[in-house]
């Protein structure tokens, strides 16, 4: 981890840009020739064009996307990552280079809405947010949610609030408070990053990366907002794939690595009996939509390969905290129990609503 206390050791920012996205991408130039169009036209019509910059980091592909760029869009930065490091690794190599007090993440599949900017800008006003996650659609599924916003419940299971769920749905369409922003389509206030570490956790390489560093803003006293009117459209998993062995295994894995990382020793020793009774019902959810093996597996690598190391974090991730474990408990899910079974059963369909409320 990087420094965690921030460049002038006050956690303030020097950028001198208001704005930059970053783009991870590895082999994807036919995505972001449907994305970075969406993208110019959302940067028009917040009229920050002449305030930002895009940085896309090719992630050694092999597909032509930095040549492509440079020929179509002169404009956009490309970053050439000489080997392959990963989402998080890619995310990293953007952050370190970035010039913006804001920081806009997007993955190369999402087709932006042009309200995206203009929607999510008012928030940045306000100095007790750090992040502000922003509504995702399912592709190809007119008016269906993927993403309203990310929960975390006290036993360690992170919640997308809104998956599968129609845009008339109780809550979807109001802002809120909530815990974490999902990678795919996030604003990051840069000296907030710099506060935490100012980047990803890349030993997660991909999956819940998002979820551990919204919960090291959270120990540091930062809020994340939900704007549903700053939404974008979602083709998801293109790289991994979304029923992937290796999604199941890195969600599993990283769920363990952020719960014994992040959870304040109060929180953790309370909750810890019912962290172990839920992996039944979740390992009978994964084993019903076929994807147990990759559940167990990554469950199994945390514990063989990765318990030491994160213990070893843990002692920094907690030097981060600034407010007591009953504020963060707070700010997590309540009636954490039925969202968690509706996890377990429903990939998340049919969690409770939520207070939507700012």
């Amino acid at each position: 981890m990087s420094n965690l206390c921030g460049q002038d050791g006050t956690g303030s920012s020097p950028q001198a840009l208001e704005l930059t996205v970053v783009i991870p991408s590895f082999n994807g130039r036919a995505l972001l020739e449907q994305c970075l169009p969406t993208l110019h036209v959302a940067l028009a019509r917040a009229q920050w064009t002449g305030q930002t910059e895009i940085l896309v980091v090719d992630d050694h592909s092999t597909d032509g996307t930095e040549d492509w760029i440079k020929a179509y869009h002169p404009t956009v930065q490309v970053i050439h990552n000489t080997g392959s490091r990963g989402f998080a690794g890619a995310v990293n190599t953007g952050l370190r280079a970035a010039r913006g007090q804001w920081i806009g993440l997007l993955n190369n599949d999402v087709l932006i809405d042009e309200q995206w900017l203009l929607s999510a800008r008012p928030h940045f006003q306000d100095s007790s947010i750090a992040s502000v996650a922003t509504r995702m659609m399912v592709g190809g599924q007119a008016g269906i949610v993927e993403f309203a916003g990310g929960d975390y419940t006290p036993i360690g299971i992170p919640l997308r609030f809104g998956e599968g769920m129609g845009i008339d749905t109780a809550g979807i369409m109001q802002p809120r408070l909530c815990f974490w922003g999902c990678g795919a389509a996030v604003f990051y206030r840069w000296a907030a990053l710099v506060q935490v570490g100012g980047e990803l956790y890349a030993p997660l390489q991909a999956y819940q990366e998002d979820v551990e560093l919204g919960f090291r803003l959270a120990l540091a006293g930062w809020n994340c907002v939900y704007e549903p009117a700053a939404a974008v459209t979602h083709l998801g998993s293109v790289t991994y794939g979304k029923a992937s062995f290796r999604k199941r295994f890195n969600s599993a894995r990283n769920a363990e690595i952020v719960y014994f990382s992040c959870m304040p020793g109060p929180l953790l020793l309370r909750y810890l009996p019912a962290h172990c009774l839920v992996f039944l019902p979740q390992l009978a959810g994964h084993i019903i939509r076929g994807s147990g093996w990759g559940y167990v597996c990554g469950k199994a690598a945390f514990f063989l390969a990765h318990l030491p190391a994160t213990w070893h974090r843990r002692k920094v991730v907690q030097n981060l905290r600034k407010v007591t474990p009953a504020t963060l408990s707070g700010k997590m899910r309540r009636r954490w129990l039925s969202a968690v079974m509706g996890t377990a059963f429903s990939a998340g369909k049919k969690l409770p609503a939520v207070d939507a409320k700012i």
